[in-house]
């Protein structure tokens, strides 16, 4: 423990010069955003290098994030690592024998830290990422609204909308020092199954965060059972995928599930938009019903292009203001009817809208900017 100690003393003497600096939030968000697309990359990258010896068996390891179970994800990846192993090239001479065996190795060591490994929450690591500061690589980056009302127990943050890369949600929620002081250290931020479970390296950081759940049923009944915070975005890929650069809209209009959750724990629920959002990306907006559909299997499909020399960054020179809300106090009611959901859900999107109204100046739209629930 002392050795950890002061390992992370030098780390943090290392890096202080960093802290608060653009330097500093750049190697925040980059180590953020290759965690989202590289994780996901690899995993594509060795599946295919080992194909033409599989007989396409490898891409079978995609497989796993169809499943829920940690065994039988586990049971899953043993099932086709054993059988490319067994059909790889045994002679060097072998076209491909390198190539093959380099990325079985990688898959071994990429299911090892997606599926069988877990780390314990990394407190050194968080305040490390708190102090570099991911905001200062933006124009501007805050946290604004009614932060006064802020309770740190039985409120439900809702941040809209998801963009591409969640900045709002990630880099004035999940990684802000300032909301975690105001919501509480208990809060807990919830994020797509598929990114939480099935992205190596993202679950990694996940886990070193210690307050990153898996967005499903089980987690927010257990969380607002224990009537602790949680944050996440409710219009989810879907969100992403309708995305229009310079388009203020959120898909929220059939999103009613987190009221009912709220309804039947007597939750708090604080609407939060971010400005600036919609302008973090330029977009393709071609085939959306195609890509709505793909967004049913828990596949994000986008195509994006932000920062000019890393076009999977977001744009830098944006100004991201997250404006939350008052809350809407949800009255309890264990059995909600689809009404009860209904008009509850057309409180809170009312709410949304009169957020948005209130501070669209002040984020720098014009008077007449409105926002489109979709």
């Amino acid at each position: 423990q002392a050795a950890a100690t002061s390992s992370n003393h030098l780390a943090s003497d290392m890096f202080e010069p960093l802290y608060h600096t653009w330097l500093g939030g750049f190697m925040v968000v980059f180590i953020l955003n290759s965690a989202w697309v590289i994780g996901a990359a690899l995993m594509f990258v060795v599946t295919l290098s080992m194909a033409d010896f599989t007989y396409g068996a490898s891409m079978l390891l995609w497989g796993v994030t169809a499943m829920r179970g940690r065994r039988s994800r586990q049971a899953w990846l043993i099932a086709v690592l054993i059988p490319c192993l067994i059909v790889g090239p045994r002679d060097e001479a072998v076209p491909g024998f390198r190539r093959f065996w380099t990325a079985w190795v990688g898959m071994v060591l990429l299911a090892w830290l997606g599926w069988f490994a877990q780390f314990r929450p990394w407190p050194a690591f968080l305040q490390l990422a708190f102090d570099l500061d991911a905001s200062k690589y933006f124009a501007s980056c805050e946290l604004r609204g009614s932060l006064d009302d802020v309770q740190k127990e039985n409120s439900l943050f809702a941040f809209h909308p998801h963009g591409i890369l969640c900045v709002g949600f990630g880099i004035n929620g999940i990684w802000n020092k300032a909301f975690h002081d105001i919501a509480g250290s208990n809060t807990h931020f919830g994020i797509d199954k598929v990114l939480r479970e099935d992205n190596p390296l993202m679950r990694t950081l996940a886990d070193w965060h210690g307050s990153m759940v898996t967005l499903d049923k089980e987690s927010m009944s257990r969380i607002m059972a224990e009537r602790k915070n949680i944050a996440f975005v409710p219009g989810g890929f879907q969100d992403a995928t309708c995305m229009k650069h310079g388009v203020d809209s959120t898909v929220i209009r059939r999103r009613t599930g987190f009221i009912k959750y709220a309804l039947q724990h007597g939750y708090r629920v604080h609407p939060c938009y971010t400005f600036g959002e919609c302008k973090s990306f330029y977009t393709c907006s071609a085939l959306l019903r195609f890509r709505l559909w793909l967004n049913e299997y828990g596949v994000p499909a986008i195509l994006v292009f932000g920062f000019r020399w890393l076009p999977t960054m977001p744009r830098w020179k944006v100004k991201y203001y997250s404006y939350l809300g008052k809350a809407v106090q949800m009255p309890k009611i264990t059995q909600p009817t689809p009404k009860d959901v209904e008009h509850w859900h057309g409180v809170y999107t009312d709410s949304l809208q009169q957020l948005f109204e209130q501070h669209k100046v002040a984020a720098g739209l014009g008077p007449s900017a409105k926002l489109i629930i979709l």
